[in-house]
């Protein structure tokens, strides 16, 4: 069978539409040809996206720039057939003076702001809120700035407790020293000494010194909440174990407060244990009447909050103070409408209204008078779990005096040895005592190292945030605090001279709500300076 040649009406070639399609059939002499007619489509189909791209990016950020005249610019875009990037830029050297010309620096302003400037309104209120920090970190610098007192014999007697107290000299503190290798009669001289409140029985200046730093105190130690759980879950009666805590706590308090009401203490601390939630921490100062100026029987709770405050008023029917809340601008019923009205007027008294400034330094309570004082007692002593916790310890109990129950507690000043000073230049013996540093314990041992220590010598101390506002003087006590007590009616409280007892009969006021920071002993003369307790309350 005879085959017909091939010739150009016997191939088929395939469309251009279908440039990737294999060249089936298709002659050699054809090939080039096709391939070259499949490239010059996908240049086309490559430009055609270029340029509808381009129209899409100009319309869009025509949109976002000009919203009300954005069909127009879209209908000006296409009649002037600009389609690409290079077109938007070879636009402008031909375009006719009658077109409008784009002011990038004017877009870029409405599109600032319209996009991220922020409404009149909130910057102003953020520069408000900015002014009110600045303000507020004024005021804190000039809390925390020390004020300095004039040179006196004596430095004042700080009713907080301190932390930490530190001792410097640029001579060893001998005395310190001798007390690493006391005697044992001298160590027990002091003992009988202090519990007997007496001075005379101190022959040696080492005795004093012993003495200077031993208090009273119940419990010995105080437990955390783990522990007190892990005592529950013992198998050998933990019930009792914890039942005999509490009894014993209940003992030591009530023996302490009786003797506060005899005349046979001058003062005392009730601080709530360790591991208590931050907003249940708190301390009360007990005082006998003429104590830092103040006339009469009385007891300060640095800091309360409005649970505490209607429970003390509904509950035990007490009356307080509190002397550091500003003046109210609002009356109570306002912010809380069901509170009755006896309890508004008392919040209002003070200067707190409702829940504003709970367990804060305004917060504090001042509580005068025999009856009020027994009333904080009695609330006190029923209510110790609602005021600690249900599974926290005792609180912890200070006194100058013995009491019922009561441990002795020598705090230990630490001999740090020599180091050289931050300038480098001369070296410092320093002394450290850590813990809970009563206010009879810092001002005997600054009266024993300025008789043993000749040389010049400074204290630096840390106070207790909850005890920064123990040297408030109410209203009304300024009258009473220039009328000093007859020698015949001072009692030894836990004072070991005269001397000393009309020294706690001092007015706090010239302390003016401070605590002291750091003291400059030279030449038997103190340099004292105060300063606001920083971070009191959280």
């Amino acid at each position: 069978m005879n085959r017909a040649p091939a010739n150009k009406e016997n191939v088929i070639p395939i469309p251009a539409r279908y440039p990737c399609q294999k060249d089936i059939g298709v002659r050699p002499g054809k090939r080039k040809a096709e391939t070259n007619l499949g490239t010059q489509w996908m240049k086309e189909n490559a430009a055609l996206k270029r340029q509808n791209h381009g129209t899409k990016l100009v319309a869009d950020s025509a949109a976002q720039q000009q919203p009300a005249q954005q069909n127009g610019v879209l209908q000006e875009n296409q009649a002037s057939n600009v389609r690409t990037f290079a077109d938007i830029t070879t636009k402008t050297a031909n375009t006719p003076a009658q077109d409008p010309q784009i002011d990038s620096s004017s877009r870029i302003e409405q599109l600032f702001s319209s996009g991220f400037s922020l409404h009149a309104e909130e910057a102003s209120h953020h520069f408000n809120r900015a002014t009110s920090a600045a303000l507020h970190e004024q005021h804190r610098a000039a809390d925390t700035q020390p004020a300095a007192l004039p040179s006196s014999s004596n430095p004042p007697l700080d009713w907080s407790i301190k932390t930490a107290v530190r001792f410097s000299s640029a001579q060893p503190f001998a005395i310190a020293e001798e007390a690493l290798t006391v005697s044992a009669s001298t160590a027990c001289s002091a003992v009988r000494a202090f519990a007997a409140c007496e001075e005379d029985g101190m022959q040696v200046l080492q005795e004093r010194y012993q003495a200077a730093s031993m208090s009273w105190q119940h419990p010995e130690t105080s437990y955390l909440p783990t522990t007190l759980s892990a005592l529950q879950a013992a198998k050998s009666s933990p019930d009792d174990l914890i039942a005999q805590r509490h009894a014993a706590w209940q003992q030591a308090f009530r023996g302490l407060y009786y003797a506060l009401r005899h005349r046979q203490c001058d003062a005392f601390y009730l601080a709530t244990p360790q591991g208590v939630h931050p907003h249940k921490q708190n301390m009360v100062l007990f005082g006998a009447p003429g104590i830092a100026g103040r006339p009469s029987l009385h007891a300060i709770v640095s800091r309360s909050t409005l649970g505490l405050r209607t429970a003390m008023q509904q509950q035990y029917h007490l009356t307080f103070t509190m002397p550091l809340a500003p003046t109210p601008k609002k009356k109570q019923q306002e912010d809380d409408p069901q509170l009755p009205d006896d309890l508004a007027v008392l919040q209002t008294r003070g200067g707190v209204t409702g829940r504003e400034g709970d367990n804060s330094r305004e917060s504090l309570l001042y509580f005068e008078g025999p009856l009020e004082v027994q009333g904080l007692f009695e609330y006190l002593f029923n209510e110790r779990r609602k005021l600690c916790g249900e599974d926290c310890d005792v609180p912890l109990l200070m006194a100058p005096v013995p009491f019922p129950a009561a441990c002795l507690k020598q705090l230990h000043l630490k001999v740090l040895g020599a180091s050289e000073s931050a300038r480098g230049k001369t070296v410092q013996h320093k002394l450290e005592m850590k813990g809970s540093i009563p206010p009879w314990v810092l001002d005997r041992l600054t009266g024993v190292l300025k008789d043993a220590h000749p040389a010049k010598f400074q204290m630096v101390a840390e106070t207790a945030p909850l005890s920064g506002s123990f040297n408030v003087q109410p209203e009304g006590c300024a009258c009473a605090s220039a009328v000093k007590a007859p020698l015949s009616v001072l009692h030894t409280g836990g004072t070991v001279n005269s001397h000393e007892a009309e020294r706690w009969r001092e007015p706090s006021g010239q302390l003016a709500n401070l605590v002291m920071r750091d003291l400059v002993c030279c030449e038997r003369q103190f340099v004292t300076r105060l300063t606001r307790c920083s971070g009191a309350h959280s």
